[in-house]
């Protein structure tokens, strides 16, 4: 049997913790896209999207950034450093099955100002300029 476990994160995005399958899956459902500042994870994950899509933008440290549109069926894997964030659901919500590596960092969010990266660590208040400075 198994024990599955709800954790809402806010209102838009519900995570189902599938406790006894291997790796610890967990099911993420977003009903709304991230308009936060983009942000990384404390490991390395895969994700399948079940059902619906999203589009997604990746960050580099340089501010350059991606756009990626990810639909039903598609594998993603995503390291730990990774800055990104969900800014788009098509079909209205979404569905993935995320199963998550072992932790290797601490996750925080990230601004792209005009003098450079900044990041603030998720368990902290304050935001510390990275090395990169932006030409």
């Amino acid at each position: 049997m198994i024990t599955v476990r709800e954790e809402r994160m806010g209102g838009h995005f519900v995570k189902y913790h599938l406790d006894e399958l291997p790796s610890y899956a967990v099911l993420h459902r977003f009903t709304a896209p991230d308009h936060g500042d983009p942000h990384d994870h404390p490991f390395d994950a895969d994700s399948l999207i079940i059902s619906g899509g999203y589009v997604e933008e990746v960050y580099e440290l340089d501010g350059s950034m991606t756009v990626h549109h990810r639909k039903s069926g598609d594998r993603v894997h995503n390291a730990a450093g990774k800055i990104h964030r969900i800014v788009e659901l098509p079909e209205g919500d979404c569905l993935t099955l995320f199963v998550p590596g072992p932790h290797v960092q601490k996750s925080g969010f990230y601004q792209f100002r005009p003098d450079g990266a900044w990041q603030r660590r998720w368990d902290e208040q304050e935001w510390s300029r990275l090395s990169i400075v932006f030409r």
